[in-house]
Formats: structure tokens, sequence, C-alpha cells
């Protein structure tokens, strides 16, 4: 992998491990920060962090309802852990662990696993009807067997989509930032300084494109692991509630 990173060579610890570490540690020097003066008028990390909560949050309870503050901490999780996770690779030095396919594989289950085990726990054994399709009668099995085919397939669908889109998109970013570092460093050979310019000024272009794609994924992760978990835990008689359905006509249904 074409990349800017420093070469970690530390026994028994893989590199995305390592940047895993550097971005949790983080994390938690930054709540360490904003919980340390909480200001009535919030400013600096209190501020940047009650920003990303509050969308979180809004995001989860337009699509969820009342029960949303129960997935709070796995949406808060995904998204801080995403955006810095993505952010880290732009720092010479380091690079994102997402950008590591068995990094975005590892969240993509844990979001597959999760929202199915609260789909059972909300709906009971009732939540595997919407298997079986919207026809549960014994002349139906043949169509029966059908949906559970079609509907198997498109959830092992999601955290394959997850994975691969979240990877792709940021391990790109740190190709591309990996290449003009290299030019930026050949190109100061003799002879070659006319040539210069060229990766220095698309250096900084990328730099705000990589900003800009990594809040992005980590929305986009986000906002589909609040869809995927509303759908499991807002079914119905084995009817699935999509998530435009939340608010006040899911509640004129309930």
């Amino acid at each position: 992998m074409i990349e800017e990173s420093i070469a970690w060579h530390i026994p028994y610890l893989a590199t995305p491990f390592l940047m895993t570490l550097i971005v949790w540690f983080f994390i938690g020097v930054l709540s360490l920060l904003a919980a340390r003066r909480i200001k009535f008028l919030p400013e600096g990390a209190q501020g940047f962090l009650e920003v990303v909560f509050e969308t979180v949050t809004e995001l989860a309870d337009s699509a969820i309802g009342k029960e949303a503050h129960r997935y709070y901490p796995l949406f808060l999780g995904v998204f801080t852990y995403i955006l810095f996770g993505n952010l880290i690779g732009l720092v010479p030095g380091l690079s994102s662990p997402t950008a590591t396919l068995s990094n975005t594989i590892g969240l993509a289950l844990i979001v597959f696993i999760y929202y199915n085990v609260q789909g059972v726990r909300a709906n009971g054994l009732g939540y595997l009807k919407h298997f079986l399709g919207p026809i549960t009668k014994w002349y139906a099995f043949p169509l029966m067997i059908l949906f559970i085919f079609i509907e198997t397939i498109g959830q092992l669908a999601r955290p394959v989509s997850l994975a691969i889109r979240l990877f792709g998109n940021i391990f790109a970013k740190e190709v591309l930032l990996g290449i003009l570092g290299m030019l930026c460093v050949a190109f100061f050979e003799p002879g070659k300084m006319f040539l210069l310019p060229a990766p220095l000024i698309l250096r900084p272009l990328i730099i705000a494109l990589g900003t800009l794609v990594s809040l992005i994924q980590a929305g986009v992760f986000t906002i589909l692991t609040i869809i995927y978990v509303a759908g499991a835990t807002a079914r119905h008689e084995g009817h699935e509630v999509s998530g435009e359905e939340h608010g006040p006509k899911a509640k004129a249904h309930a």
C-alpha cells in the first residue's frame, strides 16, 4: 500500500491496531478536556463534542423515537471512532485504521450483530418472521422459501456494503496522499524542481477533500446504522416500519 505513514515495527502489534489505540486515546483525552470545565456557553472541545452529540442523537430520535436513547452509545461511538479514524490519516507519519479492510469489516459486523440482537430483544422471536414474507400460510410455503433466501442475501449484503464503502473511500484518500508525498520528495531532485509546484498545490486540495470525505463517510456509516437499528426494533406483527415512518405517523399507528 502506498502511504506516507511511518513503518511502525512493534512486535505483536499491527499498525492498524496501533492507529486504533491512538484514535481511542485521542478521543479519551478530548472527552476529558471537554468534561474538565463544563460551561453554559460551550467552547473548544466541549463545543465540538456537543455539536457531534446533538447531531447524532437528533438523527437517532427522528428515526427511532422515544426509545432512541437506548442506542446512543453505539451511534456516538461509531461516529466518533470513524471520524477520527479517518482524519488521523491526514497527519504525516500516521495512517487511518479505517483504510484497512479488516478494521471496517469488524465495525460492520459489530453493527450487524447489534441490530439483530436488539431486534430480537424488542420483538422476541417474532422478529424472525420478517424472513418469511408477508404471507405465512401453509399454501405460501414456496413463497416463504423464496423470501427467506432474498431476505438472507439482503441482510448479509448490509455489513459487506458498510465495510467496503468505508474502506474504499478512505483507502483512496490514503493512496492519493501517499502519491503526492512521494512526488514532493522526488521533485526536489536537481532538474525536476520546475515540477514541484504541481504536488505542492494539489496536496492541500487533497487534504481538504480528504477531510470532507472523512466526515461524509462517518456520517453515512452512522446514518445507516441508525436506520438498521430503527428497522429492527420497530417491527410490528412481522412488518417492518421504515425510518421515514417514525415520528408522528409511527406514534399514530402505535
